[in-house]
């Protein structure tokens, strides 16, 4: 009887045991992407990367995402994913916000998969940024407009911000991008209360430049006064990054002016190229081509030197019947001179020349 007993009371224990396990929600389960695409209370997207844009880089970048009892996300795993597009993604994702996700009624933590995707359109244009190097007089692509424009308000020299600077960060460089080497520049608005409230870049690699002003933005200032009174004020910020990441200021600058570096040469649209040109000589059809009915584009690549002549031609595409008259003829072709604040440079640009015969 008493053996009975004991067996019973086993029974009971460790049924009770496993009403308990099961009445208490685990504290995290795995969630797929698609379930929780409808939480989503706050989606952020990325940033596409300049360099990566550049270089028409595509592709998915898939993260392991875990989302705290609150609904933020708390912690991010690189599962796979071009390198250059990861930090991008990573830095996206992490702002994002969710409806927490309860379990019998009980909020818990979720994992699940992110994915993360970066398509180019076909006719998607280079993006106007500065290549790592043009700092030192190397190319710069994009149109009109492609440098930065300083931020307003009243402007203090670097080496006197400096001076009352009470907290810096050092920027934390991907390590895609620690071989990257370069000087940024950026222009940083603080407050009257000497924190940044705003920070843009000026020139320099973007691929650092992100760094530079997430670390900028933390830095801390004592009030700058005038006339007894603090006010906003306007400043550059100069970085200059080494390989493995280490990171260094330049010798400040008494000039309040952002040091804005003239490329030697820019890359520009072929309808910006089309408004500055001065002088048309159109080609001549090749009677060989003419009697095949050879028609179509020839595209060209030209840099046009500083007093808008064609200094060199390069054929990217096109009919090789076609190609020897269009460039004769866009030897001659003459443009006017292109100016970057007030100064003459070098352009690179795309031209077509289309062939067409009567039906």
């Amino acid at each position: 009887m008493i053996r009975c007993l004991n067996f019973c009371w086993l029974v009971v224990c460790l049924a009770s045991i496993a009403i308990a396990q099961l009445s208490t929600a685990p504290s995290r389960v795995r969630v797929s992407q698609e379930v929780l695409e409808g939480r989503i209370l706050k989606k952020v997207p990325p940033v596409y990367p300049p360099l990566a844009q550049q270089a028409r880089i595509q592709g998915t970048v898939v993260l392991n995402v875990i989302i705290d009892k609150t609904g933020n996300v708390s912690n991010i795993r690189l599962i796979s994913g071009h390198p250059m597009l990861a930090p991008a993604a990573m830095e996206a994702v992490r702002q994002w916000k969710y409806a927490p996700y309860e379990l019998n009624g009980e909020a818990v933590e979720v994992e699940t998969q992110v994915k993360v995707e970066f398509e180019l359109g076909e006719n998607s244009a280079p993006p106007q940024v500065a290549l790592p190097g043009a700092s030192g007089g190397g190319v710069v692509f994009g149109v009109i407009g492609s440098i930065a424009k300083p931020l307003e308000g009243e402007r203090v020299s670097e080496a006197a911000m400096r001076r009352l600077r009470v907290r810096k960060s050092d920027p934390i460089v991907p390590a895609a991008y620690a071989d990257i080497q370069g000087t940024v520049v950026l222009d940083e608005r603080v407050n009257t209360l000497g924190a940044v409230e705003q920070v843009i870049r000026i020139s320099g690699p973007p691929s650092l430049a992100q760094a530079a002003m997430l670390a900028v933005k933390d830095w801390k200032y004592l009030p700058y006064v005038k006339d007894g009174k603090a006010i906003s004020v306007v400043s550059t910020v100069q970085l200059t990054f080494a390989p493995n990441g280490i990171v260094s200021e330049p010798e400040p600058s008494e000039d309040a002016r952002p040091q804005i570096p003239l490329p030697r040469r820019v890359r520009v649209s072929s309808g910006v190229s089309r408004g500055l040109l001065l002088t048309k000589v159109d080609p001549q059809y090749p009677p060989d081509a003419r009697d095949a009915r050879i028609q179509g584009t020839v595209v060209l690549q030209a840099t046009i030197d500083k007093e808008g002549n064609i200094a060199s031609l390069e054929l990217v595409s096109g009919h090789p019947m076609l190609a020897p008259a269009a460039i004769e003829a866009v030897k001659q072709w003459k443009y006017r001179p292109y100016l970057l604040n007030g100064t003459a440079v070098e352009v690179e640009t795309s031209i077509q020349v289309n062939f067409t015969l009567a039906p």
